[in-house]
């Protein structure tokens, strides 16, 4: 009997989903800064999208 990650298919989506795509990106050489701010950016983005879009169009 597999875990309930497993059996709910949770881990097949997340090493689908993010873990083979940040491979893909180290493999091709990406340093470890620019994943950083690329993650921080986008959640950032995905968090407070309507408050980011306001203060763009501040400046």
């Amino acid at each position: 009997m597999g875990s309930l990650l497993t059996r709910t298919g949770v881990l097949p989506w997340l090493h689908a989903k993010i873990v083979d795509p940040v491979l893909q990106v180290i493999r091709r050489g990406a340093e470890p800064k620019q994943l950083a701010f690329s993650a921080a950016l986008g959640i950032t983005i995905g968090i407070f999208p309507g408050q980011l879009l306001f203060l763009v169009l501040l400046l």
